[in-house]
C-alpha cells in the first residue's frame, strides 16, 4: 500500500469528483442521443473505475503510476472484447449503416469502449486550462442537445455542474516544490457554491417549459439540419406507381388503373425526359421490389463520392463519347414522397434550402423528408435514351468488358431454365450481335406485336404476370411492357432494371404540367462502356400515329416467333398455385410501404429571411469558438516549437490575467519595473518577468524550467480572478484593444 498525506488524499478526492462529473457529463447525453440510456451503467461503470485509478495513482512514483494506468487501460479493452471486435465495427460503419443500428448490434462492446473514450476525454479536460475545457464540453454538450430530438434537459445537469467545478478546480501541482501547494489548493466551499447553484438551477426550473417562439423554431431547423446532415436514419416514403393509380391489384402488377389527374409537377427544359423514381431489381413472378437500397448514403459525403460516382455512371461513357448536356427545372406543386425525380444521369444537382440529398445503390435519390409544395431543383444531365445516335455510340464502345451486375440478372424460379418465355428472348435476339442489338430488339419486338390499352382484367394470381401478358393477353399498358422488357433483356443475358417515374414532354422555356396521367414504367439496360441506357418499350396508343421514341431508325429488325404461334405455358413454368416467392425484406416499400411522417401543424410560411440567418448565426457561433481556442495560451502553446516564443505566449498570457485584475501598466514603466508594482499578486511575478526581460533584450536561451515557471504562474494568476474577471478576460482575449502600456509588451506582443 502507499501512503497518501492528508493534502495529497484530499486533492485526490476532489480531482476524482470532478473528474467524474465531467465522464458523465459527456457519457448520458451520448447515450441519450443513440436511444441507448437504459444501457447507462454498461458504460458507466468502466468509465468511474478508471476515472478513479487514474486519480488515486498521482501520488506514486511515475514508473508505478504510468505502468498500473497502461495495464488497467489494456485489460478493459480486452476484457470487453472490444479490440478483436473493432475490424468488424468498422467494417460495418463504413459499410454505411445506421449509427444507431451499429451501436445496438455491438452495444455489449461498444457501451464499455464509450464509456472508457468518454474518461479520457474527461481526465483530458480536467486537466486542461478550464476555459478550453468549457469550450470543448460546451460545444460537444450543445452538439448532441441539438441532434437529439427527445433530448431531456436532466441529461445535461452534469455538464452544468461541470462548467463551474473546472472554472474553481486547480490543476494538479503536486510534482511542484510544496511551496506551491498553497497556491494551487483548492477551497472546499468552492464545491459547495457549485452544487448549491446547480441544485437551484434545478429547483427553480419551470415544470413547463417556457419557450420563446421565434427562438424555439430557430432551435428546431438547428436540430432538423444537424439529422438531415449527419444523422439521417428514419424511415422514409419511397415513390411508387401504386400510389398514383396505377397499380389497382393490392397484390401484385396489373388490373385497369385509375390515375390522378392533378397537377404534381412543373418541369421546364427541352425535348423528352424520364425522370426516374423507384427502381426495382427483384421480380417475383407478381411484383417488382427493390433488394438493394436498404442503406442510404450522404449525397455530398467526401467519404462517399466514389461509389457516388459509380452508381450514377459518372464515368460513362468517356468524354469523347458523351452527348450534349441538358438541363431540366422541377418544381414541386403538390406533397409527395422523398424522392427526387431525376434523369438517369445526373451531372449536377441544385435544390433549394431544406432540402438534403441521400442516395442508395439502386441509383435512387431522395431527401430527409417528403416533397412539399414550393421545393425546386434543377438537374444538368446527359440524355442516354435508345435512339439512332446512341446505336453509334454503342458502335465505337464495342469490345468493352461488360461489368458485374448480377442483381440485375435475377429471375423468379420458376423463370428458370428451360420455358417458353426463354425460348421467346432466344428467339428475338437470334440475330442480334451487341449487347445493345440484343435490347433495341427485345424493345422494337414488344412495341410492334403487342397493343396498348388500360382497359385490361385483372391479372391472375396464380400465373406469372411477364408469361400472361406474353402468351395470353398480348395488351396492356406500361408496367405490362416495361416488366416483359425487363425480363426479356435479363434472359437474353443484358443486366437490366424496373424503374418508375414519370415521362415528359418539354417545350423550349415553356413549362410542362405532369399529372399523374404521365406516370409511366420502362427498363434500364446496361450496356458495356455507355452504362445504364433508357428502353421504353411501351407501344404507341392507337389513336397515336408517331412512331415511338427510342426504337433507333437505323437498325434492323429481328425475325421473332409470333406469340399466337406459342403454346400456353406448361404446368411446370406456370404451376396452379403461386409460384413460390422471396419474401420481400421489412423495408420494401411496395411489400410494406414505410409510413408517411405524422402530419405537421403547419403555422404559415416561413420568411426566408428567418432560415438565412440561421447560417450566419452558425457562422458566427463557430468563428467565435474557434476564436476562443485560438487566443488560449495553453492551445498556442502546444501549437509552437519555439521555446522563446513559448516564453512570451505565457508571458503575455500572465500580464492579461493581472490586467483583469484592474491592473494596467504605465506608459512609462518598463517590465521589470511594472512587476515591482504588481509583485503582490504572486511572489513569483517578478522572478518570471526578469527570465522574460533576460531572454528579451540579453538574448538568453528559454529553458523548460522557465516554461514550466510561466506556464504554472498563468494558471495561479487565473484562478484567483474572480468569475466577473475570468469572463471578462476570455472577452478582451476574443476582442481585443490596443494596449497602451510599456514598449516591451509592444515588442513581445509583436514577435
Amino acid at each position: 500500500m502507499f501512503h497518501l498525506s492528508k493534502n495529497r488524499l484530499l486533492a485526490s478526492l476532489r480531482f476524482a469528483f470532478v473528474s467524474s462529473v465531467v465522464t458523465i457529463a459527456l457519457v448520458l447525453p451520448g447515450l441519450s442521443f443513440l436511444g441507448l440510456k437504459v444501457f447507462y451503467t454498461q458504460s458507466l461503470v468502466p468509465a468511474l473505475l478508471l476515472v478513479l485509478l487514474y486519480s488515486f495513482t498521482r501520488g506514486l512514483k511515475p514508473v508505478v503510476r504510468l505502468s498500473l494506468r497502461f495495464l488497467a487501460f489494456v485489460s478493459l479493452l480486452f476484457t470487453h472484447g472490444i479490440v478483436q471486435t473493432l475490424p468488424e465495427i468498422f467494417k460495418v460503419v463504413f459499410s454505411g449503416s445506421a449509427l444507431q443500428g451499429t451501436v445496438m448490434l455491438f452495444s455489449d462492446i461498444l457501451l464499455p469502449f464509450w464509456g472508457v473514450i468518454c474518461a479520457i476525454l474527461g481526465l483530458l479536460l480536467t486537466n486542461g486550462e478550464p476555459s478550453f475545457s468549457i469550450a470543448i464540453l460546451m460545444t460537444a454538450s450543445m452538439t448532441m442537445y441539438l441532434a437529439n430530438p427527445h433530448a431531456q434537459i436532466m441529461d445535461y445537469w452534469p455538464a452544468a455542474l461541470s462548467f463551474p467545478l473546472l472554472l474553481s478546480h486547480a490543476n494538479d501541482e503536486q510534482e511542484l516544490p510544496e511551496a506551491n501547494q498553497r497556491e494551487t489548493e483548492n477551497k472546499p466551499w468552492i464545491l459547495l457554491i457549485a452544487f448549491l447553484m446547480t441544485f437551484l438551477a434545478i429547483i427553480f426550473s419551470p415544470s413547463r417549459p417556457v419557450t420563446n417562439p421565434t427562438l424555439k423554431k430557430q432551435a428546431a431547423d438547428i436540430r432538423q439540419w444537424m439529422n438531415d446532415t449527419f444523422f439521417f436514419t428514419d424511415q422514409r416514403e419511397a415513390f411508387s406507381l401504386k400510389t398514383l393509380g396505377w397499380q389497382p391489384m393490392e397484390d401484385g402488377l396489373g388490373g385497369k388503373p385509375k390515375p390522378i389527374n392533378v397537377p404534381l409537377l412543373e418541369i421546364k427544359g427541352e425535348g423528352s425526359v424520364y425522370l426516374r423514381g423507384t427502381i426495382k431489381d427483384h421480380y417475383t413472378g407478381r411484383k417488382w421490389y427493390d433488394s438493394i437500397s436498404d442503406q442510404r448514403y450522404s449525397y455530398r459525403s467526401l467519404r462517399f463520392s466514389s461509389m457516388r460516382d459509380e452508381t450514377f455512371d459518372a464515368a460513362w461513357p468517356v468524354d469523347s463519347l458523351r452527348t450534349q448536356s441538358q438541363s431540366v427545372n422541377v418544381h414541386v406543386l403538390r406533397q409527395g414522397a422523398s424522392t427526387l425525380l431525376l434523369p438517369q444521369r445526373v451531372r449536377e444537382l441544385t435544390l433549394s434550402e431544406r432540402m438534403v440529398p441521400y442516395f442508395n445503390l439502386a441509383s435512387e435519390l431522395f431527401i430527409t423528408r417528403n416533397i412539399e409544395p414550393g421545393d425546386a431543383y434543377t438537374v444538368k444531365y446527359e440524355n442516354y435514351l435508345a435512339s439512332s445516335e446512341v446505336l453509334e455510340l454503342a458502335k465505337k464502345t464495342e469490345g468493352t468488358p461488360p461489368l458485374s451486375e448480377d442483381a440485375y440478372l435475377q429471375l423468379p424460379t420458376h423463370l428458370m431454365g428451360e420455358n417458353i418465355v426463354l425460348d421467346l428472348a432466344n428467339e428475338i435476339v437470334a440475330g442480334a450481335q451487341t449487347p445493345y442489338e440484343k435490347a433495341a430488339a427485345i424493345q422494337r419486338y414488344l412495341q410492334a406485336h403487342y397493343r396498348f390499352t388500360e382497359n385490361v382484367v385483372d391479372a391472375p394470381t396464380d400465373t406469372d404476370f411477364v408469361a400472361h401478358f406474353l402468351f395470353e393477353t398480348k395488351q396492356g399498358y406500361c408496367t405490362y411492357f416495361a416488366s416483359s422488357m425487363t425480363i426479356l433483356s435479363r434472359m437474353a443475358g443484358l443486366p437490366a432494371r424496373y424503374v418508375e417515374g414519370f415521362h415528359g414532354i418539354m417545350e423550349l422555356d415553356q413549362p410542362t404540367i405532369l399529372t399523374g396521367l404521365d406516370a409511366h414504367a420502362w427498363t434500364e439496360v446496361n450496356i458495356p462502356g455507355l452504362g445504364w441506357i433508357t428502353f421504353d418499350a411501351t407501344a404507341p396508343e392507337e389513336d397515336q400515329g408517331d412512331s415511338p421514341q427510342g426504337s433507333g431508325e437505323n437498325e434492323q429488325d429481328t425475325p421473332s416467333p409470333s406469340p399466337e404461334q406459342s403454346p400456353p405455358p406448361d404446368n411446370q413454368n406456370q404451376p396452379s398455385s403461386p409460384p413460390q416467392t422471396p419474401t420481400p425484406p421489412p423495408n420494401d416499400p411496395i411489400a410494406s410501404p414505410t409510413p408517411p411522417p405524422a402530419p405537421k401543424v403547419d403555422s404559415g410560411t416561413e420568411p426566408d429571411s428567418l432560415d438565412s440567418s440561421l447560417w450566419w448565426l452558425r457562422l458566427l457561433l463557430l468563428a467565435l469558438i474557434l476564436r476562443w481556442l485560438w487566443v488560449s495560451p495553453t492551445v498556442r502553446s502546444l501549437m509552437t516549437r519555439e521555446t522563446n516564443a513559448i516564453l512570451r505566449l505565457w508571458y503575455t498570457g500572465c500580464l492579461d490575467a493581472i490586467m483583469a485584475a484592474g491592473q494596467k501598466p504605465n506608459p512609462s514603466e518598463t517590465m521589470i519595473e511594472f512587476a515591482y508594482r504588481t509583485q503582490s499578486y504572486d511572489s513569483r511575478w517578478l522572478e518570471f518577468s526578469r527570465v522574460v526581460s533576460a531572454m528579451q533584450y540579453g538574448k538568453t536561451q528559454t529553458t523548460y524550467t522557465d516554461i514550466a515557471l510561466g506556464r504554472s504562474l498563468y494558471q495561479g494568476l487565473y484562478r484567483k480572478l474572480s468569475l466577473i474577471r475570468k469572463i471578462l478576460l476570455h472577452l478582451k482575449r476574443l476582442f481585443p484593444k490596443r494596449v497602451k502600456g510599456f514598449k516591451s509588451l509592444k515588442n513581445l506582443r509583436k514577435k
